[in-house]
């Protein structure tokens, strides 16, 4: 009976730290989707495709502690951001831990997971909508932009 309470408050323990795990504290972070992207030096130069927010598997969560984590299908990856102003004009740039740089490079799917032009950084801006676009478009990948979808204060503003 003592080893059955025991395994019984263990597996009570491991199943409630799995439900905070998965649904955490909404006010604690805000997420934001892919929702569109376009591309200048593709085959077809600026088409633009859209995604449902609620569909797409490309999503970044953005914490207040300055954590960030960028899920992109089944590969998740994580780091730092911080908020830059330039000339009036804030910026977003995330710094990636090594363990998603090496993973970003290393990937079996043989995809580039970071997008940047800079080894380990993606810098953003915000349009005048309030959507952020990626940078990729610079070195020839697609202008990523991406859309709040989380219901909270932003953390930037």
């Amino acid at each position: 009976m003592n080893k059955f309470c025991c395994f019984l408050l263990t597996s009570l323990f491991a199943l409630s730290s799995c439900t905070e795990a998965i649904n955490p504290d909404k006010s604690d972070w805000e997420e934001w989707a892919l929702t569109e992207s376009f591309c200048n030096f593709c085959l077809n130069p600026g088409d633009v495709k859209t995604y449902d927010q609620t569909d797409t598997t490309y999503v970044y969560r953005f914490k207040k502690d300055s954590s960030f984590v960028k899920n992109i299908g089944d590969y998740v990856l994580s780091g730092k951001f911080q908020v830059e102003e330039n000339n009036d004009n804030l910026f977003l740039l995330l710094n990636y831990d090594e363990e998603s740089v090496l993973l970003s490079r290393d990937n079996p799917s043989n995809r580039q997971l970071i997008h940047t032009c800079f080894s380990g950084q993606e810098y953003f801006s915000w349009d005048s909508d309030g959507r952020l676009l990626g940078s990729w478009g610079a070195c020839d990948g697609p202008t990523l932009i991406f859309e709040k979808t989380s219901d909270t204060q932003s953390i930037f503003f």
